[in-house]
Order: C-alpha cells, then sequence, then structure tokens
C-alpha cells in the first residue's frame, strides 16, 4: 500500500484558507504579473518546509535539502511581501537583457514595438539597469521604463506638496537655461552644471533635484536624477521641464 503525506494547508494573511482574493489563482496569472518562475517556485518550496534559516534555494539545492521529516504541520501563510522579497533577490541577479527577454516573454509581447515604448533595445537596458533594484516584479520594471520614455500622466500630490515652493519655478527655469547650453548631456557633465546651479541660487541641492525628477517622472522617488536626465536626453528632459514650469 502506498504511504500518504500532507504538505500544511496554505493559508491567506488573516490565517483563514486562501481565497481567490487572497492570491489563490494560477500560476500563469502570476508569471504575467512579473513574477519570475523560479522565485514562485523558490517560495512556494518554504511554504510549510524549511531547511535551517536558508531563504534563497537552487532547483538542485531544493532537490537535495527536501525531506519529509522537515514540513511543518500548521497551516502555511502565504505572504505577498515575502514572494516579493525572493522575486526581488532572483531580479537582481538577471542581466538587463535577461530581464527585457522576460518582460516580452511574459508580462508584454510587443513591449519594444508598441506604442508605449518606441526606444532601442540597449535605451531601454540602460533604464533597467536603473531600476534593477528598485522593482519588485517585472510587470513594475515595465510601468517604470514606460514612465521614463514616456513622462508622467500625472503627479504626485504629496510629493508636489513636499517639495514644489514658490521659487520652484524660478529654480526649474534656471536648470533649463543651464541644460540648454550642454553640447555633453551625460551624468557628469549635468550633475556639474546642477550642483554649481544649486550653489549660485543658495538652496540645497535636494530643493532643486526633487523639483527636476517631479517633472521628469511625476514623482519624487526614483533613480538619480543626473541618470535620469542623461537616458531621457536633452531634448525631452527640456521639454518636460518647461512643460512642468508652465503648470506652477
Amino acid at each position: 500500500m502506498p504511504q500518504f503525506g500532507h504538505l500544511p494547508l496554505i493559508l491567506g494573511p488573516s490565517g483563514d484558507k486562501l481565497s481567490k482574493r487572497d492570491g489563490a489563482t494560477s500560476v500563469i496569472e502570476y508569471r504575467k504579473e512579473g513574477y519570475i518562475p523560479h522565485a514562485l517556485l523558490n517560495y512556494l518550496a518554504r511554504l510549510g518546509w524549511s531547511h535551517g534559516d536558508q531563504e534563497i534555494f537552487s532547483l538542485s539545492e531544493l532537490i537535495e535539502h527536501f525531506s519529509l521529516e522537515k514540513i511543518g504541520t500548521k497551516g502555511a501563510i502565504f505572504d505577498f511581501e515575502k514572494l516579493a522579497w525572493v522575486n526581488t533577490v532572483y531580479l537582481k541577479e538577471m542581466t538587463e537583457e535577461q530581464i527585457l527577454d522576460a518582460i516580452i516573454a511574459d508580462v508584454n509581447t510587443h513591449f519594444l514595438t508598441d506604442q508605449c515604448v518606441t526606444r532601442a533595445a540597449d535605451e531601454v537596458k540602460q533604464v533597467i539597469a536603473l531600476y534593477k533594484e528598485r522593482v519588485k516584479t517585472l510587470k513594475q520594471m515595465a510601468c517604470e521604463i514606460d514612465l521614463v520614455f514616456n513622462g508622467a500622466r500625472e503627479r504626485h500630490e504629496e510629493d508636489m506638496q513636499k517639495w514644489i515652493t514658490a521659487d520652484s519655478r524660478q529654480h526649474l527655469e534656471a536648470v533649463i537655461t543651464v541644460l540648454e547650453k550642454q553640447d555633453l548631456f551625460d551624468h557628469d557633465n549635468c550633475a556639474t552644471v546642477i550642483k554649481e546651479l544649486a550653489t549660485q541660487l543658495g538652496v540645497k541641492l535636494v530643493n532643486v533635484l526633487q523639483p527636476i525628477r517631479l517633472a521628469l517622472l511625476g514623482k519624487a522617488s526614483g533613480p538619480g536624477v543626473f541618470d535620469l536626465l542623461a537616458v531621457i536626453g536633452k531634448e525631452e528632459s527640456v521639454e518636460r521641464l518647461r512643460v512642468f514650469c508652465d503648470t506652477l
């Protein structure tokens, strides 16, 4: 006769039986949401089973260390934050090209050809490098890339209230003036002229940088402003700054 064993029931965050509202859906949906297949496998393998304090396992390690004796008896909570953390670990280990290929394969097959992203693959990879340690899923990465290349459709209200003052328009107009004069529009050159401008204006650098980031992305969080300016490019950056100034 076969011997039977039971894995612990997977429970929702509330401790009740996992429902669709809590995330009981097909693995294909998780893939479309931007979870890396092995990250999901890694997370599910750890639900109700452990091997010391180790959290991240290769497939060979899971095969090597798994044993029925280490399966728990209590229900296991499906923790989305933990799953997201595991996903970030795998994201950080991927190359920019692997991440781009995964976005195209799992999130949006027309990512490089549709109207959202019309930039060359090399430019997209530059943005991926900026966001690789900032996002939790491939879908979030795709959204951030779209934001960088196409600009914000709305502004984050709390960030606007925190960083925009009566002097912000004057500061941004000065930024536009110095940026327009730059022939070499890269990280280092943008950093030099904007830092010098902040000193001339007698304001903290952050009080210049955050309004610039709001103009470029519509929010005060994101990669370094000098990196953003370089990857967005001179013409588009200046245009977004002008449009933003007109709203202040």
